[in-house]
C-alpha cells in the first residue's frame, strides 16, 4: 500500500526483473532509500514554449521481423534512425487545397464532399470563440434521420469544470525497459499501440518489452476508481523476444473478452508475421497474477508461456501485419483490426472473437489500396488508410476517422520531398459491427460480406479536405463521448508558418474535429489562450470526462482541455509535465477514463542508452 500524493516506485531490474517495491521513499525489501519523482514546481504552465524540431516518420520497409526468438536471443542494438520514408495518403483527382483565411487559423465550417469536388473550409479567428458554429450538413446517417439525436446531459454533468488537475502518483514501472528509438518514438509508448494499458474489473494491466534481452512482460495492479489509489504491480512473463531488427512499430496491444474473462495480447509486427497470446479463461478475475495466467508456470521468465502464430482459429492473412487494434463493442464482443500490406499500399482488416469456442473469425477487409489520386501533376495508384482509432459509441456504432497516405515512391513537390504524403481527414461508420460501412451521409461504401471496400474513389468520405504538403500526421487520436459524438484530433503545419509546402513539423498544430448528431462536422485549431501549441513531430491522445469535457495529452506531457458547454472552444493548459522528460509519445488508459475521474499515462524518460525508465503516471482530473 502506498500513501497518495507521493510517487510510487515498482522497478523491474535486470532480465529476471527482481521486484523493488518502494513505499514512502524506502525500499521495503532492502531498506535502500530511493529518489521519488513527485509532482514538482516545474510542472507548471509554459504555453508559449516551442518543441524541438524532429524529423522522422514510419517506414514500412524498415521494420525487422519480430519473431519469438527464445531466451538465447542476442542483445540487439536499438534503431535510432529517423527519416521521413513512410509517406501515405489518399483521394481522387483534386487540386491542392490549403488553409483558407488570412492566416490559416481558427474554426472551420466543413463543407460537403464528393469524389470530384470539395469545399475548402472557411477559417475564422480562433480567439473569437463567441462566434456561432456554422456547419454544412453532409447528410444524415441512417440512425440520425437528419435530426440531432444527441443524448442530453444533466446540469450537474455540464457543470463539471476543467481542472485543477493533480498528480496522484508516478510509478516507475521498470528501470530498464527496452529502448527502441525509431520514427521519433519508442516501441513501449508508440501512440499506435491503442491499448498498451487498460483497466478492467478493478485491475489495471500494462505490457512492455524489458531489458536488453527485450522480453515481454504483462503487469497488473488493483486500482480504486474514486481516488485512483492503487496497489503495487505484479507481473507475468511472456516467452517472446523482440528481435534485433525490430523498430517502434513492433508494439504489443491488449484487449479483454468479458464473457470468458481473458486478456488478449497481439504482438504487432512491421509488415511481418503477427503473434498473439491470451490468458486462460477466468484469469482476469483471479486473485493471483503470474505466469500461470497465460498457462505458464512460476514467477520467472523460464516458466513463461509462448505466443502462437496469428490468432487462434483465424483463417485471415497475418503474415504481413502491422498496427494491431483491439476494439470492444458495448455488448462485450471483442474485435481485432490490423493492416496488411505496407505503408502506401495496404488494407485494413477486421476479425471477431467467439468466447464460446475460443476462436477468431474473419469479418474481412474493409479498406482498399487501389484507385488514383492526383496532385501537382503527379498521380498515385496505391495508398493505405491510417486510422486515428476505431471506437464504438454507447449505441453500438463503430466510428473510424482516418487519413490516406499515398505511394511512397512518389514526390508531389519538387523542392519539398520530405513532406509526409498524408492528406485529408476522412470518416466512415458501421452499425453492424464492421460488416457494412457507410460514409458521413449514410451511403454504403464497403460491405465485407459482398467483398466491397472503401477507397480513394468512394464518395462522401472526406470531411476535412487537406492536400499533401501540410506535413499532416497519421494515426493520431479519436474518441467517442457519452453523447455518442465522435471527436478526432489531427495535427499538421498551417499555411501561416510554411506557405508553399511544409516539411518541418516543429510548427505542427493540433486541430479538433467533431461530428454532431445530425452529421455536421466542426473544426477548431487548438490554441490555448490564443497561442500556438507547437506539437512537434509526435502524436497526441484525446479522451473525455463524465461531462464530455475534452482533453488532449500532447507528446511532451502537456495536458490541454476544453469544455463541452462551449462546444470545446475554451482550450486551456491544465497541467504541464514537460519536466518529466518524456521521449517520443505517450499512451493512456482509455478504459479508466470511462469509469474514473482520472487517467493513467505511460511515458518513458529520454535516454541515450539501450534501456530506460518506463513510468505510469496517474492524474486526477478534478479535486
Amino acid at each position: 500500500m502506498t500513501t497518495l500524493g507521493v510517487a510510487r516506485r515498482h522497478a523491474v531490474r535486470g532480465v529476471l526483473a527482481t521486484a523493488t517495491v518502494v513505499l514512502m521513499g524506502c525500499n521495503s525489501s532492502t531498506g535502500q532509500l530511493t529518489n521519488l519523482d513527485a509532482s514538482s514546481a516545474n510542472d507548471t504552465a509554459k504555453a508559449t514554449d516551442t518543441l524541438p524540431t524532429s524529423d522522422a516518420s514510419e517506414n514500412a520497409d524498415a521494420g525487422g521481423d519480430t519473431t519469438g526468438a527464445g531466451k538465447d536471443a542476442t542483445e540487439p542494438t536499438p534503431d535510432s534512425s529517423g527519416g521521413k520514408a513512410d509517406l501515405e495518403g489518399t483521394s481522387s483527382d483534386v487540386k491542392p487545397r490549403f488553409d483558407a483565411g488570412p492566416d490559416g487559423t481558427g474554426r472551420a465550417d466543413l463543407g460537403a464532399d464528393s469524389p470530384s469536388s470539395r469545399d475548402v473550409p472557411t477559417e475564422r479567428n480562433p480567439d473569437d470563440v463567441g462566434d456561432a458554429t456554422a456547419t454544412n450538413d453532409l447528410g444524415p446517417g441512417p440512425r440520425d434521420g437528419g435530426e440531432d439525436t444527441t443524448p442530453t446531459q444533466t446540469d450537474a454533468q455540464l457543470a463539471l469544470p476543467l481542472g485543477p488537475v493533480s498528480v496522484v502518483a508516478d510509478d516507475l514501472l521498470s528501470e530498464n525497459a527496452t529502448t527502441v528509438k525509431s520514427y521519433d518514438t519508442n516501441v513501449n509508448i508508440a501512440s499506435y499501440r491503442q491499448h498498451g494499458i487498460l483497466f478492467h474489473g478493478g485491475y489495471q494491466y500494462v505490457s512492455w518489452f524489458n531489458g536488453n534481452t527485450r522480453n515481454a512482460i504483462v503487469g497488473r495492479r488493483s486500482m480504486e476508481t474514486t481516488t485512483l489509489k492503487a496497489e503495487e504491480w505484479s507481473w507475468a512473463y511472456v516467452d517472446f523476444i523482440l528481435a534485433s531488427g525490430a523498430d517502434s512499430h513492433n508494439v504489443m496491444s491488449m484487449g479483454v473478452s468479458k464473457a470468458d474473462e481473458r486478456l488478449h495480447i497481439a504482438i504487432g509486427q512491421h509488415g511481418a508475421q503477427l503473434y498473439s497470446i491470451r490468458t486462460v479463461p477466468g484469469a482476469l478475475a483471479a486473485a493471483t497474477w503470474d505466469n500461470t495466467a497465460f498457462g505458464g508456470s512460476g514467477t520467472s521468465s523460464s516458466g513463461a508461456a509462448k505466443p502462437v502464430t496469428g490468432l487462434p482459429g483465424y483463417g485471415g492473412p497475418t503474415g504481413d501485419a502491422t498496427y494491431p487494434y483491439f476494439v470492444t463493442a458495448p455488448d462485450g464482443t471483442l474485435q481485432f483490426a490490423y493492416r496488411t500490406g505496407s505503408s502506401g499500399d495496404g488494407e485494413m482488416r477486421l476479425a471477431e472473437y467467439d468466447s464460446s469456442t475460443g476462436n477468431w473469425s474473419a469479418i474481412g477487409q474493409f479498406t482498399s489500396a487501389t484507385g488514383n489520386y492526383s496532385q501537382n501533376g503527379v498521380t498515385s495508384n496505391s495508398r493505405n488508410a491510417y486510422p486515428n482509432g476505431l471506437d464504438y459509441d454507447g449505441a453500438g456504432r463503430l466510428h473510424m476517422t482516418f487519413t490516406f497516405r499515398e505511394n511512397l515512391s512518389l514526390s508531389f513537390f519538387a523542392n519539398c520531398a520530405n513532406t509526409i504524403s498524408n492528406h485529408d481527414t476522412l470518416y466512415m461508420y458501421s452499425d453492424d459491427g464492421g460488416r457494412v460501412w457507410k460514409n458521413n451521409g449514410g451511403a454504403t461504401v464497403a460491405d465485407t460480406r459482398a467483398g466491397t471496400t472503401a477507397g480513394v474513389a468512394s464518395p462522401g468520405l472526406v470531411v476535412d479536405p487537406l492536400p499533401i504538403g501540410r506535413d499532416m500526421m497519421n494515426q493520431e487520436t479519436q474518441v467517442t463521448d457519452h453523447r455518442n459524438l465522435i471527436h478526432a484530433v489531427v495535427s499538421y503545419v498551417p499555411e501561416r508558418f510554411q506557405t508553399a509546402c511544409a516539411n518541418d513539423r516543429s510548427q505542427a498544430q493540433p486541430h479538433h474535429l467533431w461530428r454532431d448528431g445530425a452529421g455536421r462536422w466542426t473544426k477548431d485549431e487548438i490554441r490555448p489562450g490564443g497561442k500556438d501549441v507547437n506539437q512537434g513531430y509526435d502524436r497526441s491522445k484525446a479522451f473525455v470526462d463524465a461531462a464530455d469535457n475534452l482533453y488532449v495529452l500532447l507528446p511532451d506531457l502537456r495536458l490541454l482541455g476544453a469544455s463541452a458547454a462551449t462546444d470545446w472552444t475554451d482550450w486551456q493548459l491544465l497541467w504541464d509535465g514537460r519536466s518529466r522528460g518524456n521521449y517520443g509519445e505517450a499512451i493512456i488508459d482509455y478504459n479508466l477514463t470511462r469509469v474514473a475521474d482520472g487517467v493513467s499515462v505511460v511515458y518513458m524518460k529520454d535516454t541515450s542508452g539501450t534501456t530506460g525508465e518506463l513510468h505510469v503516471l496517474d492524474l486526477k482530473l478534478h479535486p
